[in-house]
C-alpha cells in the first residue's frame, strides 16, 4: 500500500508491489502474480534482502543520522553568527 512508511521501504516492482489505499483489486493481483511466479517471488526477495541490509544497516543509519545533525549544528551557528 502506498501509505506512512510503507513506500520508504518497498521499491515498486523492484522489490514489491505498491498500490493504492483501498485497492483490492491490485493487491489480489500482485498476491496472485507472486504466489504464480516463483522466479520473480525469489528475485523480489532476494532484492529485498539486499536492500534493506543495504539501507536499513544500523551502522550506515547512525552515520546518516549523525551527519545530518551536524549539517544542522553547523547551519544552526552560521545563522547565529550571522545575527
Amino acid at each position: 500500500m502506498r501509505v506512512g512508511g510503507i513506500p520508504e521501504v518497498v521499491r515498486d516492482g523492484h522489490t514489491g508491489f505498491l498500490a493504492e489505499v483501498g485497492d483490492v483489486d491490485a493487491c489480489s493481483s500482485f498476491s496472485v502474480r507472486m504466489l504464480a511466479d516463483e522466479e520473480l517471488y525469489r528475485r523480489m526477495s532476494n532484492a529485498a534482502i539486499a536492500d534493506v541490509n543495504e539501507r536499513f544497516d544500523q551502522r550506515r543509519m547512525v552515520r546518516d543520522y549523525l551527519s545530518r545533525i551536524e549539517n544542522l549544528v553547523q547551519k544552526v551557528a552560521a545563522d547565529v553568527a550571522v545575527g
